[in-house]
């Protein structure tokens, strides 16, 4: 017989912190994310994503663990290889990944994203591993059309001081 105490203790703190993260990423307005990739850089997959990628994708958790494309078939065409490039770029260089890109939701509506991550290398002795990244995607919609706006105005405040200048 072996005493097994220790070993239940660990998997109850793990479970604890797991369903903590989870009410974490339950309030975080935008999708956290861990997305793997291989080391020829042709598979990818989400091995964690939050649930509010619902609300940002509208594509489930469940779908994008099991197919990340998906959310690749949101992006808008002709911003794909743009994404896929900025992600072999910061695989390669090791450096921060950054993009802003539109996508299409499935209810239609357009949107603006702009997701951050950071990349970690996964080599284990004797072979090449992948990459991780971790990270986080905004949309970013409201916001750009706000920034919009506001040059927008201040076109308008400058015409109407050149015409009161004229």
């Amino acid at each position: 017989q072996t005493d097994i105490t220790s070993q239940r203790e660990l998997e109850t703190r793990a479970s604890a912190d797991r369903e903590r993260l989870a009410l974490i990423a339950r309030h975080v307005p935008g999708v956290l994310y861990q997305f793997m990739q291989s080391a020829d850089g042709q598979l990818g997959w989400f091995s964690y994503v939050s649930e509010r990628c619902e609300a940002v994708f509208g594509v489930a958790p469940g779908e994008l663990t099991s197919d990340a494309s998906a959310v690749l078939r949101r992006v808008h065409p002709q911003w794909r290889d743009r994404l896929r490039s900025s992600l072999a770029a910061s695989a390669v260089h090791g450096g921060q990944w950054r993009m802003e890109f539109p996508i299409r939701r499935r209810d239609g509506a357009d949107r603006w994203l702009l997701g951050t991550a950071s990349p970690q290398r996964l080599d284990q002795p004797g072979e090449t591993g992948g990459t991780a990244w971790f990270g986080y995607i905004a949309d970013v919609t409201d916001l750009r059309e706000l920034e919009a706006a506001s040059r927008d105005k201040a076109a308008a405040e400058a015409a109407s001081r050149a015409k009161t200048e004229f």
